[in-house]
């Protein structure tokens, strides 16, 4: 009876260079494959935290600008007779208006507040500024002739934050029925009105390729008549 040759035990060369091949292209796939899901899962990751971080500058917007004061007040600076209206001005690039003390604030008083979209060198920001209101800049505002060079001043001894930069834009826009009208409507421009307007809306627009998302954000001012300044 013829016997069949004994296989040495192992693996020969062959094998395991095969082995190793196998081995080899299955590491490379799965080196891949985790690189490619945590690349995936960092984009995800700065998505929710732009999405957050946006989220919080439009809750201070709501609630800076929805605790809005309808104070009666000169509005129109830089002319002889400053017309009689409410301490409130919106235009399509900024809207100036009076309030509360901010919530990290220990001085009491009048705030004045600044929401304004500004232009630079890496697009444009949305600014909020805000300072301590003297109580004479009501009558001193109408009787000053170099409105820029007040506001810079008046800029300058308070405080401001870029709340969201590198915008392709901002705009302001506002709803209600001025003096004028009967029936509200939209408008770019609240100025030398005797009330607030309904509505604020501010709109974001980024530039083409940037992921970033702004939903509509409507303001409605929480106090609408008219109250004075003690």
């Amino acid at each position: 009876m013829t016997r069949s040759p004994r296989r040495p035990d192992g693996f020969t060369l062959l094998e395991l260079l095969v082995a190793m091949t196998v081995l080899g292209v299955l590491t490379g796939l799965l080196a891949t494959g985790l690189s490619f899901g945590t690349r995936i899962w960092e984009r995800e990751q700065k998505q929710l935290e732009q999405w957050a971080e946006l989220q919080m500058v439009q809750d201070v917007i709501r609630r800076t600008l929805g605790e809005a004061w309808p104070l009666n007040a000169p509005t129109s600076a830089g002319t002889e007779a400053a017309a009689e209206g409410i301490a409130f001005v919106g235009t399509d690039t900024s809207v100036e208006f009076v309030g509360p003390p901010p919530a990290q604030s220990l001085v009491g008083g009048v705030y004045q507040y600044g929401l304004l979209s500004r232009a630079g060198p890496g697009g444009v920001s949305l600014v909020l500024t805000w300072r301590l209101r003297d109580p004479e800049a009501t009558q001193q505002k109408g009787k000053r002739r170099d409105g820029a060079r007040a506001r810079q001043n008046e800029t300058a001894e308070g405080k401001e934050v870029v709340l969201v930069d590198r915008l392709a834009n901002a705009e302001f826009s506002y709803f209600g029925a001025g003096d004028e009208d009967v029936k509200p409507r939209w408008r770019d421009r609240w100025r030398d009105a005797s009330k607030l307007p309904l509505l604020v809306r501010v709109q974001v627009t980024f530039p083409p390729g940037d992921r970033r998302r702004w939903p509509e954000l409507l303001v409605a001012p929480a106090i609408t008549g008219t109250i004075g300044e003690g």
